[in-house]
Parts: structure tokens; C-alpha cells; sequence
């Protein structure tokens, strides 16, 4: 008895190999990279692909390891053609370093120091979020994609406040506590998979919110805090037609679970917080160019840098972010809080270091 309880779970340690394709590269990998082979030899791909698929056959000795070919978007398309299409349709595939080119997101990245930019770009694809980014190299687990923390790598790092926007929400409050009462995930609420990947679709939608103008088209108010906005950043905003499309996309998944009274209720809470930030940041940016013309732009802020400069970014960029990532995911409490108590503060602030610039 003793024998054959030995055998079986000698059996299924070694399920993992004995799934894999045969590959001479695990003869010298197996001594100086054992996680790696254990790893991809345990992974789905594993049974109908080897190392040379991916890395080529140029490499075959510690003398010219060099030669290994690195994987790219293109290899991963043989076989996933339909998933890498969308991926590069969405903002992870066409994501820019380039920080002179963004919204000013990325601003406290680069303010923090350039090694940060690994954290979420990497050498796959060093201008963009790539495959491994989600499912981790050489297990490449389909699995592991679809849990929320696979998102904590880039969205709770840095200025990023996504992650802990949602994870202090309800459905983030719901999720900790189905994890601290079962090991194994149960789906039990929303998660950034479940609104921002449905039926696993990989452009990973957003509606950006932040930018575009249909939102506020109704109230005459709220269009002209936006455009303001926009034009510090230099932004055109989204197409109104793809913005209310991801946010009609947004609520037939709120359905699922919701009615649609409650769910058109809790629309207008956070649309009311956001108008709320906007006429902050349209306040900030009106105080700072009847300052200097040059400080009514982003490219004006970073050009000629003063003091009052980081209180108005942070006003614009953290704050404002802040207040819209919390009201989109619900949480009304970190939008308040957290979100416009420090614009209003840093308003103040703005206030008081134009008013000691001219002095």
C-alpha cells in the first residue's frame, strides 16, 4: 500500500514532464535554470511546443547563448493571432514610453527615476505591455491572467491608483474576503477582468472617461471645465462614439448582477464627483494662466518650472485621477476623501504660491 501511494505521487510530479515535448535544451536548463524548465514544462503550451518554437535553434551551447532568439509579439501570433489583434488594438499594445507624449500619467514614473519603466514595460516589447506582462514566462498560465492581482503589477505601482481604487470598493472588499475564505478563487464579484476583459477579449477596454466630451455634452458647465482640461493637456479626447459604446459595453456587465435602477443610480454619483474634480482642475488651470499664459498648458509646466508648478500637476494629474478611478469603480468614499478633499487642498495651495511668486 505504502509502495503504490509512493508511486502515485511520484506519478504526479512528474504529470507536468511527462505532458511536455521532448527538447534537448532541458539536458543543460535543467542544472542552471530548474524553475524555468519545471515551469514551462508544467504549462499548456508545453504539449505541443518546445524551447526552438519560440527561441529558435541558433543557440545551442553556453558559449553562444547570445544567439537565443528573444520572443516577440509576431511569435506569439502563429498561434494566438485573434488574442495578439486585439491586444494591439487596446491601450496595454499601443502604450507609450515616450512621456513627452502622454497625458502627463506617466509624469510621476519619470520623476521617480527611469528603472521604474520595467515594472510594467518590458523587453519583449520595450515600447508596450506585452504577453508576459499578464502571463508569466515560461509558464504562460492562462489562469494566473485571469486573476485581479496580475493587474496589481502595473496599476497599484507608482502613481497608479487603479488597483487600490477598486480593491477598497465593495466588489474589492467582497473579493478579499472570498480569498481569506477559500484558498481557490471564487467568482463571486466584479473584478478588472470581469468589466474591462469580457469573454476574455483583449483589448482590455476603458472608455477614457477622463478626456472625452460626449460625457458632458448636456451640461454647458461640465463641457467647458472639460475642454479647458483638454487643452492644457493638448488632448482631442476620445471619440464620442467609442466612449459611450465602452460605457454601454460597462453596463450591460453591471446587469449581471445589479438592476438597472441601482446601477443608473450609482452612474450619477460618480458622474456628479467627476464633474466636481473637473471644476477644480478648470479653477486650477484658470488661477494659473491668468498667472502666465505659459502655465495654462502642460508642455508650459515642465518647459518653464516654478513652484506653484507641482501643486497645479498634482492638482490635474494625481488628484483628478485620483477622484475619476475611484468614482469608476464605485468607490464614492476614496472619491470624497481622498480624492477631492486634496484637490480643494492643493487649490489653496496653488493659490498661495502665485500669490508669494508675485510678491
Amino acid at each position: 500500500m505504502k509502495y503504490s501511494i509512493v508511486v502515485f505521487l511520484f506519478l504526479i510530479f512528474l504529470g507536468g514532464q511527462l505532458g511536455a515535448v521532448p527538447s534537448n535544451c532541458t539536458t543543460c536548463h535543467q542544472k542552471h535554470m530548474p524553475r524555468l524548465v519545471k515551469d514551462f514544462q508544467q504549462s499548456e503550451m508545453s504539449k505541443s511546443l518546445s524551447c526552438i518554437d519560440c527561441h529558435g535553434e541558433q543557440h545551442q551551447t553556453a558559449q553562444d547563448a547570445d544567439k537565443a532568439q528573444i520572443p516577440t509579439l509576431e511569435i506569439c501570433q502563429n498561434c494566438h493571432g485573434e488574442q495578439v489583434d486585439h491586444f494591439l488594438q487596446g491601450k496595454h499594445g499601443r502604450s507609450p514610453i515616450d512621456f513627452t507624449k502622454t497625458d502627463g500619467t506617466h509624469l510621476p514614473f519619470a520623476q521617480a527615476g527611469a528603472e521604474n519603466c520595467s515594472g510594467c514595460h518590458t523587453s519583449m516589447n520595450p515600447k508596450n505591455i506585452s504577453c508576459q506582462n499578464c502571463h508569466s514566462r515560461h509558464l504562460f498560465s492562462k489562469k494566473e491572467a485571469q486573476q485581479p492581482e496580475v493587474c496589481q503589477k502595473c496599476h497599484g505601482n507608482g502613481g497608479e491608483v487603479s488597483w487600490q481604487a477598486w480593491l477598497s470598493s465593495a466588489h474589492g472588499i467582497i473579493y478579499r474576503a472570498d480569498r481569506v475564505a477559500a484558498a481557490q478563487h471564487i467568482k463571486r464579484t466584479a473584478d478588472c477582468q470581469t468589466c474591462h476583459m469580457d469573454d476574455g477579449d483583449h483589448r482590455v477596454r476603458t472608455s477614457g472617461i477622463l478626456w472625452t466630451l460626449d460625457l458632458p455634452a448636456k451640461d454647458k458647465s461640465w463641457r467647458k471645465y472639460r475642454e479647458k482640461i483638454n487643452l492644457f493637456f493638448n488632448k482631442s479626447g476620445k471619440s464620442p462614439d467609442y466612449s459611450r459604446f465602452i460605457r454601454q459595453e460597462y453596463r450591460k456587465v453591471c446587469r449581471d448582477c445589479h438592476s438597472s435602477r441601482f446601477m443608473e443610480r450609482s452612474f450619477k454619483r460618480a458622474y456628479q464627483f467627476m464633474k466636481e474634480a473637473d471644476a477644480l482642475a478648470f479653477s486650477a488651470i484658470t488661477i494659473a494662466g491668468g498667472h502666465n499664459p505659459h502655465y495654462a498648458t502642460l508642455q508650459g509646466n515642465i518647459k518653464h518650472p516654478r513652484i506653484h508648478s507641482k501643486a497645479l500637476l498634482d492638482i490635474l494629474i494625481t488628484d483628478r485621477k485620483l477622484v475619476y478611478s475611484a468614482a469608476n469603480h464605485m468607490n464614492f468614499q476614496m472619491a470624497v476623501n481622498q480624492g477631492l478633499m486634496n484637490m480643494r487642498r492643493d487649490v489653496n495651495d496653488l493659490k498661495d504660491q502665485l500669490s508669494r511668486e508675485t510678491e
